[in-house]
């Protein structure tokens, strides 16, 4: 089998204001009530305040696994190296595009890096949830419980049709950087958990 390395680095601008805080500083599971100014209290429609169990998953962590089904890996040497932005946690979703199928769905720590190794050779476009606050009682795609982004919560994906390709008879290793850039090489949009 002929090697192929690939290295490709995608950069995004992002469209939103980040503060200060980090998540990272979180290690073990515990019980937070929002204040006032939270999103979760401004439906306006009950004085009392939610509360939300927070924890803090591992990189690798599959929190859709109920949702999509455990992730499909194959016996290749395909690599998909994702660093996720500083300030923000990040579930990365892997699509197949020609059966529209999420291969794969992993959680990854603001500032770190995760290798999605073993992927199928084929046609794959990526998204990601991004926010702080992992809140694993908290809804997505109308699934209540599989867990989501308390705060500062929204969906990109990439305007390619084709984000990543792994050919028969190759392998090769994708390296995507989700940085905080002006001007850089990859530009992201909104997407909807429906797209999902």
């Amino acid at each position: 089998m002929k090697k192929l390395s690939v290295y490709v680095l995608f950069v995004f601008a992002l469209n939103c204001s980040l503060d200060n805080e980090s998540v990272g500083q979180m290690d073990s599971t515990e019980v937070n009530s929002p204040t006032k100014s939270d999103a979760a209290y401004n439906n306006n429609t009950d004085e009392s305040l939610e509360e939300c169990l927070v924890s803090y998953p591992s990189n690798g962590y599959s929190p859709y696994d109920d949702i999509y089904g455990s992730g499909i890996y194959h016996q290749t040497e395909n690599i998909i190296e994702v660093t996720s932005p500083t300030s923000r946690d990040i579930v990365f979703l892997l699509k197949d595009v020609y059966t529209g199928k999420i291969i794969r769905n992993e959680f990854i720590r603001s500032n770190s890096q995760f290798s999605l190794t073993k992927v199928p050779f084929g046609k794959y476009k990526f998204y990601y949830t991004y926010g702080t606050e992992w809140c694993v009682d908290q809804s997505f795609k109308s699934y209540d419980g599989a867990g989501n982004f308390s705060k500062d919560y929204a969906i990109s994906k990439s305007e390619d049709l084709v984000d990543f390709e792994f050919e028969h008879g190759y392998y090769g290793t994708y390296t995507l950087k989700l940085q905080m850039a002006l001007n850089g090489n990859l530009e992201t949009e909104s997407a909807s958990e429906d797209e999902l």
